[in-house]
């Protein structure tokens, strides 16, 4: 079936691999700009003054939401492994691995512009998105539960 050995805690009911928990706390970082925007509609007096708070430069907003538009297309090939339908998707699913690491590239961008414009002095959200960032990449090229899951679905299943 695989090359590599798996985990059967990775295993669904179905016997299909599950995405690991970690693919789905990237993907809620990478969309942060949107789950800000989101959460900034609730509040209905002044729905920038959250988006503000979070991105005070508007042209950071607009960057945020371009690299975050990855995140989303990646959060809705997940979804739609999860179904396993449809079944055009199969071929852009299985070159996940190139969108997350385009993803990765473009944050890193992102991070490194942000860290220049701030003259480079530090800032814990500076920090923490390094973090993030650098952890993530980590755990992308290490992991094996992440290798096995965007090999899973295939055409026969």
């Amino acid at each position: 079936m695989y090359k590599r050995r798996i985990n059967f805690e990775w295993l669904d009911d179905k016997g299909h691999v599950k995405p690991p928990m970690w693919l789905y706390l990237f993907l809620a970082w990478a969309m942060k700009a949107y789950l800000v925007w989101i959460a900034s509609l609730t509040y209905r007096e002044d729905t920038s003054l959250l988006i503000g708070l979070a991105y005070p430069s508007h042209s950071d907003w607009q960057m945020a939401l371009a690299s975050g538009a990855g995140g989303v297309l990646l959060f809705g090939l997940v979804l739609a492994e999860r179904r396993r339908s449809p079944e055009w998707l199969i071929g852009l699913f299985r070159n996940s691995r190139w969108i997350l690491a385009a993803l990765w590239l473009g944050f890193a961008a992102l991070w490194l512009q942000a860290v220049d414009n701030r003259d480079g002095q530090f800032h814990w959200s500076l920090g923490l998105d390094g973090i993030v960032l650098l952890w993530s990449l980590l755990y992308g090229l290490r992991s094996r539960h992440l290798q096995v899951y965007f090999s899973d679905w295939s055409k026969a299943d």
